[in-house]
């Protein structure tokens, strides 16, 4: 049972996804049709994200109507009122726009972007679906949010679950550009690079043991960019917390001390962007991994 949940399963919203995810690999068969264009913040928008959006929007607003949706696609300002209520749709129609641009230019290697969908209640996600069409993949938690999912193509899915060894050189998916520090709460890192939100899916799918989310870059993340990838995270028994300090200070022993589960109810922005839905840093990582690096008990993992 989900008390207080609105009715809804999981493979409707699952396939709305997909079905976005279709649309996007339409728009980017044709570089020249794409009609990219800049937003405030200087991130590229294109005709992928909009028809996209305008999929999924459509879909939960007829899939579970009274239901507020939060949109990267919309002002700051309405995006900002919506984290206020008590449970809303957050939707990134297009995660890794970049990266999807640099695919329907040929660069075929690109795939890490996709089509992201999840569920807040009290500023915690307790639903999500990640899809990446150009890798035929798809993640979602169940209904309840207690149990995470895998899907390549139309396989059968199989069951998740973060990696729980705690090694001494740790395996670290963070940006292209913004890499993740050369040690983290002073243990040596090895950076896998690795697109937007599909950060926490590897750490969720045990592909790596950290996703770190940095936010001393170029780039900075949204409530939009995470909100799905952690409750699969959270699904399939890890956590995704702030990382205090700045960027050196992520390396120093117990940098993980003060750290807390991310929230989407508004009360987390970085320094200095608090009029914008801007994320501070973050690490996502099976429980017991965070533990070995300082991290507070997040409680015990749900798919133990």
């Amino acid at each position: 049972m989900r008390p207080h949940l609105p009715p809804f399963h999981e493979s409707e919203v699952v396939n709305t996804a997909k079905k976005a995810g279709t649309i996007i690999m339409q728009e980017l068969a044709n570089a020249g049709t794409l009609g990219i264009q800049g937003k405030s913040d200087d991130s590229p928008v294109t005709q992928a994200d909009l028809r996209a959006n305008a999929c999924v929007v459509e879909a939960l607003s007829k899939m579970t109507p009274g239901v507020a949706i939060l949109s990267e696609e919309m002002k700051p300002e309405e995006q900002a009122e919506i984290m206020k209520k008590d449970m809303y749709w957050c939707v990134d129609p297009l995660d890794g726009t970049k990266t999807a641009i640099k695919y329907s230019e040929g660069q075929h290697e690109q795939t890490g972007f996709g089509v992201l969908i999840a569920l807040v209640k009290n500023g915690v996600p307790v639903f999500g679906v990640a899809h990446y069409p150009a890798e035929k993949k798809t993640y979602y938690t169940s209904a309840n949010g207690q149990v995470a999912y895998r899907q390549e193509g139309d396989s059968q899915p199989e069951r998740l679950r973060a990696n729980r060894t705690v090694r001494d050189t740790l395996t670290v998916a963070a940006g292209y550009r913004g890499a993740a520090p050369d040690r983290l709460s002073d243990k040596p890192v090895e950076n896998h690079a690795s697109v937007g939100g599909s950060r926490i899916i590897r750490a969720a799918e045990g592909a790596v043991d950290i996703g770190y989310m940095g936010n001393d870059g170029p780039i900075s993340f949204g409530f939009w960019d995470l909100a799905a990838p952690h409750a699969i995270l959270k699904a399939a028994g890890g956590e995704l917390v702030t990382i205090p300090g700045d960027f050196a200070q992520h390396q120093q022993p117990g940098a993980l001390r003060n750290s807390l589960p991310l929230r989407y109810d508004g009360s987390m922005f970085i320094e200095g962007k608090k009029d914008q839905p801007y994320l501070p840093a973050c690490v996502a990582a099976h429980r017991d991994t965070l533990q070995a690096l300082g991290a507070p008990d997040t409680g015990r993992a749900r798919s133990a």
